[in-house]
């Protein structure tokens, strides 16, 4: 058993989560993955167990712009319609603090202070 699997197994033992799934990995694929717990009763935690996510827009896209910025792809300061180019009319009909909506100011959650209430 690596640390790893004995820190997900603990985590469920001692009630922090119901059961668990995780892996890890780096540009060569996954490196470890380990599964702890039930996901149903009766039926043991498996790598391949189906989740429900909600609400996850933010996490991913916030997760993908990083990947994109590290790779030199994507400016945390590039506008909106630099990226979206169509993003131009909205932005002459419904915004007057455009320079607010940049990945960067995703990231900070600032970018909403240019929509109209």
């Amino acid at each position: 058993m690596t640390e790893l699997d004995r820190v997900i197994s603990t985590a469920v033992a001692e009630h922090d989560a119901p059961f668990l799934v995780a892996m890890v990995g780096n540009g060569d694929g996954v490196t470890w993955s380990g599964t702890a717990g039930e996901s149903a009763s009766g039926q043991a935690a498996a790598l391949d167990t189906a989740f429900r996510l909600f609400s996850m827009t933010k996490s991913v896209g916030s997760t993908a712009a990083m990947i994109l910025m590290e790779r030199g792809k994507l400016s945390p300061d590039a506008t909106v319609e630099s990226i979206l180019p169509e993003f131009a009319d909205l932005k002459r009909r419904y915004l007057s603090h455009s320079e607010w909506l940049t990945p960067c100011s995703k990231l900070h959650r600032t970018s909403n202070r240019g929509w109209p209430e």
